[in-house]
């Protein structure tokens, strides 16, 4: 090898150097010796300087989901808003912590939109979709509707919180509180920043139900596949994670079913 092309990669080496101590919010002192990077005459290959730039297991826009989900949950309500033996059984505050009582958890691995569909902050979700549609939208980019127990595990988050925010019910914290009627009162995605899971899915409760797969649900009567998880606006029982331990969904409408309230939002298997 030339005298030259050594003191080509002599000067690359501290050049490296320099740019790997910079990135990392240090500098060499002047003291300290600088050794060159020892190349063979072999070596053939590029003198890059660049950092490796990680490859994230979700698209932009998604949330990378991993932990384990529990069948079966033990929740105990301290305080209820209304009487136990009434409808709707609304719980004020559960009990810390939540306890799993299953003998076996599922293992999750999954992306899943940070917001409701469109998947855009800012924006109003879209609604008048029924579950055919959503499926088919979620599946043209690239991406699949939502397990109901993906969004379970989605919203309580490893700690199995009620709500996505904790164990007490707010109302402030979500879009949760307007009293039924046959009004419009969506609110943009993430307006409200509080709604948001440990996972950091934003109106997974409250804002718009939202359509998921019920696989153990049937096309033709209900239970029907075409779940709806999570709750709308309208101030009621299924603006939490769970119901009574379950999945907080509701499988009696069929999957052409379509309202002012009901959106989707969807999930991605990642790559192995």
């Amino acid at each position: 090898m030339t005298s030259a092309k050594w003191l080509l990669i002599f000067i690359a080496s501290l050049a490296c150097l320099s740019f790997k101590n910079l990135h990392h919010g240090t500098i060499a002192s002047a003291q300290e010796p600088v050794k060159p990077i020892i190349i063979s005459e072999e070596y053939s290959g590029p003198l890059s300087c660049e950092p490796e730039i990680p490859i994230l297991p979700c698209p932009n826009g998604m949330v990378e989901i991993l932990g384990e989900y529990c069948p079966n949950v033990k929740e105990v309500c301290l305080k209820w808003i209304d009487s136990e033996k009434e409808y709707p059984m609304m719980c004020a505050e559960f009990e810390y912590p939540t306890k799993c009582i299953s003998r076996n958890t599922v293992p999750m691995h999954f992306c899943m939109d940070k917001y409701e569909a469109q998947n855009k902050a800012g924006e109003i979700p879209e609604v008048f979709i029924n579950w055919f549609e959503a499926k088919d939208k979620c599946e043209q980019s690239g991406k699949r509707l939502c397990d109901v127990r993906e969004l379970t595990l989605a919203c309580e988050g490893p700690e199995l919180k009620p709500y996505p925010y904790g164990y007490v019910r707010d109302i402030t914290k979500c879009n949760i509180k307007t009293p039924f009627a046959k009004i419009d009162r969506r609110v943009p995605s993430g307006y409200y920043q509080d709604c948001k899971s440990d996972y950091g899915i934003y109106d997974i409760v409250g804002n718009t139900d939202e359509f998921g797969m019920y696989t153990d649900g049937s096309m033709n009567k209900a239970p029907f596949v075409s779940a709806l998880f999570g709750g709308h606006y309208c101030n009621g029982i299924r603006n939490r994670c769970r119901d009574q331990g379950r999945p907080s969904i509701t499988v009696s409408h069929g999957p052409y079913a379509e309202n002012y309230e009901m959106s989707y939002r969807c999930c991605k298997d990642i790559e192995k």
